[in-house]
C-alpha cells in the first residue's frame, strides 16, 4: 500500500510547497493519510488557508475529501471536512482552514480546528467499484494566508452580524446588535429593535451575514464635511425568501429611501429577478451576487459631529449587511477600495464555489446533434450530428425530443416542423411545443461548493425562434401530444436554420396499434406547488399558490405520475364570540378528489402542523375547548375527502442526521392522540433498523432511502406497514430516464408501490445557482412571471424515463404467459431476462448497472415493440 506523506510536500524555502518536478501519486478508492509533524501543525496553525493542484485521471468527475482532526475530534461533525468534486484533468483546489468544523452550512460544533493538536489529517476519492488503477497527482501544495485589505485612514468599512473577531479582514469594522454608541465607541446603535441576526452561509463571509432590524438607529462620530454612503440592507436568503412589505432609510431625520412591495406582483418581481440566463463566460458572482446584493450609494452632509442611519421596515425588510462611509473629497480613493473589495470577494468566492470551466468545442462546424439518453446538456456535451430520428410509442404515448445545436453564438436559431403524415392521417405543426433549455449555474455535487454551467429550465417560444444568448451550443426540446395518436407510421421533417444555414432531420414517428396500461406503483414527487414558500402576506398569495399546485398536478398527470405530498391549509373562520373555529377545506378538496391516490401524504406544509402546535386557537379559547374544536374540525376534513386517508410524514430521518428516535416515538403518540384518524409516517433508513426499529413499527406507512437486501423485503412485509421508496435519484446529476424508465420497472415487478423523488419545487431563494447551499438545483418545476409552471430538464429526463417505462410494461404483458414462437419472442424474452438480471437490492449498487442497462434498451426495446406489434 502506498500512503502520501504530507512531510514530503513541505521542503525548504517559503512557498512550502513542491519543488519542481516532484508529484506524489495516489490512487483512488483508499484513504491516504498524511505523516503530522511539529513543522506540518506549526504552519496549518499560522495560516488561514491551504491550496494543491489534484489531476483526475479519469474521463468522469469524482468526489474528493480533505480532512482534519485534533484531539477533541470524535466523529463527522468535529471534524473539519472538505469535500468538493473533480473534473477530469487538472483541479486547482484551495480551502479555508479557519472555517467550522463539519461541513459547509452544517456546523453543529461551533468551533475550529486546533491545528496545534492535530492528530490526523487524510485525502480521499471516491470510486464507484473498487480501486481506480491509474493514480491521482497531487502537487503545489500551499499553506498560507491571504494579504490584508488595506483602508486608506478616513475611509470607514462596517460589516454587520454576529461575526467573531478574525472572521473578516482588519479592515471590517464588527458591529453586532450589542455593539452600543457611547464614549467609547464612535460608532454603533444608539437604539435597536432586533429582529433576527441570520447567516446565509456564503462567501465572500462580510456579505453573508446580517442583523435583520424592525427599528435601529446607528450613529457615526464624523467631523463636519460632506460624505457619500454604500449600504447594502439585503440578504440572500437561507431556506427562507424574504418577505418584506416595506421599509425605510432616513439620514439625520430627513427621508433618503422608502421602498413599498404591496401585492404579490412586487414579490414576484423580486423573487424572478435573478431568472436572466448568463451567457458563455459569466461569473455568477458578478451576475447573480451583486445583482442580489445590490448596493444603495447616497450623499449626506455632517453640520454638528455625528450622523444618524435610521432604519425601518417589518420583518425581513431591513436586513443590514455592509456600510462604507467616506468623505466626499476622497472618492477616488474610495472607488478604488470598492474595485479592490470586489477584487477580494470575487477571489473568496471562486475559492469557496470551484467552477468546472466549460471551454468551447475546437469543432467550429454547425451542425444539429442528437443529445444521449440521461445525458448532462452543458456546453462540454458532444452535439453529434445526426441526419434522421426514429421515434415508437403507443395512442396513448408521449414523444419527446432532445436536439443540441451547434452554431453562431450571435444569431438566432429558427426550428419548423412541417407536417407529419402516414397513409391515412396526418399531426399538424400546431400540435407540437418547441422550447428552449435555458443555462444556470448548478451545483454538481450536494455539497454545493462544485459548480458548472448546465441547462435546467424550459423556455417556450410562440414563434419558434430563439436567442443563443453567447453560447454556441444550445439545446431544445420538442413535445408532441394529442388526446390519442391514430396508429401508423408518421414521416415529415424537422428544419433548423440559423442566417444562410439550414439543415434536415427526417423524423419517422412509429405509432403502435396499442395503449399503454396505467400504473400499478404508485410515483411521483415529494412536495407539489413551485411557488415559494413565503410569510410575504398579500391578498392573492393563497390563491397563486392553490393554482400552482392544481397546475403542477395536471404535469405529474401528463407523463404518468401520481404520487406528490402536501396541499395548502385551510381557510379559518370564527364564530362572533371567537369561542369556535371553522376550517373551510373546499378548494383544497378539490385538489384531493383529483389524485388518483387512496391517501393523501403531507410532510413540509402548514397542513397540519399549524393545527397540531395551535395556530389557530383564539384567546377566548380554554385548552379543553380548542382540543374538542380541533378533533371536530379533523373529523369532518377527514369526511371531506370521500374515503381517501390522511398520512402525515412527520419524521424525517429520526435514526440518521437528526438522531431523534425517542423525540419522534413520542411525537407519534401525540399526534395520534390529538388528530384521531390520520395516519403516521415518515422517512427512515432500514440500513438503521436496531436503532430505529420500535419507531418504524409505530408507522402506518414508511418511506425508506433503500432497501438492503431481499430479506430486509421479507421483514418488511411481516410489519403489515405500507411501504415505499423515496429518494433514490436525488443528486443534481442523476439521470432520470433511468430512476423512471429501467429502475422502476423493477421496482414495480419487486412489489414495491410507492415511490417519491425529490423534489417538485425549488425551496430557496432563486437564483437557479444555489448560492445559499439549498436543493433548488433538482427541482421539477419553478414558477413564473406569466403564472404558469415552468419544466426543468429533471422534470423531461422523467418523462422520458415514465415513456420507457410503460414501453417495458406493454413488451412484458404481451409475452406473459406466452410460449415462444418464433425468432422475434425468443429476442424479447432474452432481452427481458437481462433486464431483470441484476439484482435490485441494494439499489445503490443495482445504479451501477445504468449504463449498460440504457444501452440495452437503447438497441433492442423499440425493435422488439415494432417486431411484436
Amino acid at each position: 500500500m502506498q500512503y502520501i506523506v504530507f512531510s514530503l510536500l513541505f521542503v525548504v524555502g517559503q512557498v512550502y510547497g513542491l519543488t519542481a518536478g516532484k508529484v506524489v501519486k495516489f490512487k483512488g478508492g483508499e484513504y491516504k493519510n498524511f505523516s503530522i509533524t511539529q513543522d506540518l501543525k506549526r504552519k496549518l496553525s499560522s495560516s488561514s488557508r491551504i491550496s494543491f493542484t489534484i489531476m483526475n485521471p479519469t474521463k468522469k468527475n469524482k468526489v474528493f475529501f480533505l480532512v482534519f482532526e485534533d484531539q477533541k475530534s470524535v466523529d463527522y461533525w468535529t471534524r473539519l471536512n472538505f469535500k468538493t468534486t473533480l473534473a477530469p484533468g487538472e483541479n486547482q483546489l484551495d480551502f479555508d482552514l479557519k472555517r467550522y468544523l463539519g461541513e459547509r452550512g452544517s456546523n453543529k460544533v461551533n468551533r475550529r480546528l486546533d491545528f496545534k493538536t492535530l492528530k490526523k489529517a487524510f485525502v480521499y476519492v471516491e470510486e464507484s467499484s473498487g480501486l481506480f488503477d491509474t493514480p491521482y497527482e497531487l502537487r503545489n501544495v500551499s499553506i498560507y494566508t491571504q494579504k490584508e485589505l488595506k483602508v486608506r485612514e478616513g475611509i470607514k468599512l462596517f460589516s454587520f452580524g454576529n461575526y467573531q473577531r478574525g472572521d473578516l479582514p482588519r479592515a471590517f469594522k464588527l458591529i453586532n446588535d450589542k455593539t452600543l454608541y457611547g464614549k467609547q465607541n464612535p460608532h454603533g446603535f444608539v437604539s435597536i429593535d432586533l429582529w433576527r441576526s441570520s447567516d446565509d452561509q456564503l462567501a465572500p463571509f462580510w456579505y453573508s451575514k446580517t442583523l435583520g432590524v424592525n427599528k435601529a438607529v446607528f450613529r457615526m462620530t464624523l467631523p463636519p464635511g460632506e460624505y457619500v454612503y454604500r449600504l447594502i440592507w439585503d440578504r440572500v436568503g437561507y431556506w427562507d425568501v424574504p418577505f418584506w412589505k416595506k421599509r425605510k432609510l432616513f439620514i439625520n431625520e430627513f427621508p433618503e429611501i422608502v421602498e413599498t412591495r404591496s401585492d404579490i406582483d412586487d414579490f414576484m418581481k423580486d423573487y424572478l429577478s435573478n431568472t436572466i440566463e448568463p451567457p458563455f463566460g459569466e461569473h455568477p458572482y458578478d451576475f447573480h451576487l451583486k445583482r442580489i446584493l445590490r448596493p444603495m450609494e447616497g450623499e449626506f452632509t455632517v453640520k454638528g459631529s455625528s450622523v444618524d442611519f435610521q432604519f425601518s421596515g417589518d420583518a425581513s425588510g431591513v436586513s443590514l449587511n455592509t456600510l462604507m462611509v467616506w468623505p466626499k473629497a476622497m472618492n477616488k480613493a474610495a472607488k478604488k477600495l470598492i474595485v479592490d473589495l470586489d477584487s477580494l470577494g470575487k477571489k473568496h468566492f471562486s475559492q469557496k464555489y470551484r467552477m468546472i470551466k466549460s471551454k468551447k468545442d475546437s469543432d467550429l462546424k454547425k451542425r444539429v446533434g442528437a443529445v444521449g439518453v440521461g445525458e448532462i446538456m452543458s456546453p462540454r456535451s458532444k452535439c453529434s450530428s445526426i441526419k434522421k430520428h426514429r421515434v415508437v410509442t403507443a395512442k396513448n404515448g408521449r414523444v419527446g425530443i432532445d436536439l443540441c445545436i451547434k452554431g453562431d453564438p450571435s444569431k438566432s436559431i429558427k426550428i419548423a416542423l412541417g407536417e407529419l403524415k402516414s397513409s391515412n392521417s396526418k399531426i399538424t405543426q400546431d400540435k407540437w411545443k418547441i422550447y428552449k433549455y435555458k443555462y444556470r449555474f448548478k451545483s454538481i455535487d450536494l455539497n454545493h461548493e462544485t459548480y458548472g454551467t448546465r441547462v435546467e429550465e424550459l423556455n417556450e417560444s410562440k414563434n419558434n425562434e430563439f436567442n443563443p444568448n453567447g453560447h454556441d451550443k444550445t439545446f431544445y426540446h420538442l413535445s408532441l401530444s394529442d388526446d390519442k395518436f391514430v396508429p401508423g407510421v408518421f414521416k415529415g421533417d424537422i428544419e433548423i436554420s440559423q442566417g444562410k444555414w439550414k439543415e434536415i432531420i427526417k423524423l419517422n414517428l412509429h405509432v403502435l396499434n396499442q395503449e399503454y396500461e396505467s400504473l400499478v406503483i404508485n410515483a411521483g414527487t415529494i412536495g407539489l406547488s413551485p411557488f415559494p414558500k413565503t410569510y410575504f402576506n398579500a391578498d392573492d398569495l393563497n390563491l397563486m399558490d392553490l393554482k400552482y399546485h392544481f397546475k403542477a398536478k395536471e404535469k405529474l398527470k401528463d407523463i404518468g405520475l401520481k404520487a406528490f405530498t402536501d396541499v395548502p391549509g385551510p381557510k379559518i373562520s370564527y364564530d362572533q364570540s371567537f369561542k369556535k373555529f371553522k376550517l373551510d377545506m373546499s378548494e383544497i378538496s378539490r385538489l384531493v378528489h383529483k389524485s388518483e391516490m387512496n391517501d393523501v401524504f403531507l410532510y413540509n406544509g402548514n397542513f397540519p402542523k399549524q393545527l397540531l402546535n395551535g395556530h389557530f386557537r383564539n384567546a377566548s379559547q380554554t385548552e379543553k375547548s380548542f382540543n374538542d374544536n380541533r378533533k371536530s374540525q379533523f373529523k369532518k376534513i377527514l369526511e371531506g375527502f370521500n374515503g381517501k386517508g390522511l398520512v402525515y410524514l412527520y419524521s424525517d430521518e429520526a435514526a440518521g442526521y437528526r438522531n431523534a428516535v425517542k423525540e419522534d416515538l413520542e411525537l407519534g403518540q401525540r399526534i395520534k392522540k390529538k388528530l384521531p384518524g390520520i395516519k403516521i409516517g415518515g422517512f427512515g433508513s432500514l440500513y438503521d433498523w436496531e436503532k430505529a426499529k420500535e419507531l418504524y413499527k409505530t408507522w402506518d406507512f414508511g418511506l425508506y432511502g433503500d432497501i438492503p437486501s431481499k430479506h430486509t423485503l421479507r421483514r418488511l412485509n411481516k410489519l403489515k406497514q405500507n411501504y415505499g421508496l423515496y429518494n433514490l435519484c436525488a443528486g443534481p446529476e442523476e439521470d432520470l430516464t433511468f430512476c423512471f424508465g429501467p429502475l422502476l420497472f423493477r421496482l414495480q415487478a419487486s412489489g414495491i408501490k410507492y415511490y417519491f423523488e425529490w423534489h417538485a419545487s425549488a425551496i430557496h431563494n432563486y437564483p437557479g445557482y444555489d448560492l445559499d447551499g439549498r436543493e433548488a438545483d433538482i427541482a421539477f418545476f419553478y414558477p413564473s412571471a406569466s403564472g404558469e409552471i415552468s419544466i426543468t430538464r429533471r422534470y423531461v429526463m422523467a418523462s422520458q424515463g415514465m415513456e420507457v417505462f410503460k414501453k417495458l410494461n406493454l413488451l412484458k404483458s404481451r409475452l406473459v404467459g406466452k410460449r415462444a414462437k418464433g425468432l422475434n419472442d425468443r429476442k424479447a424474452l432474452a432481452f427481458l431476462k437481462k433486464l431483470e438480471g441484476p439484482t435490485l437490492f441494494p439499489i445503490y449498487s443495482f445504479k451501477n448497472y445504468r449504463e449498460s442497462l440504457q444501452k440495452l434498451i437503447k438497441q433492442n426495446l423499440d425493435d422488439l415493440l415494432l417486431s411484436q406489434f
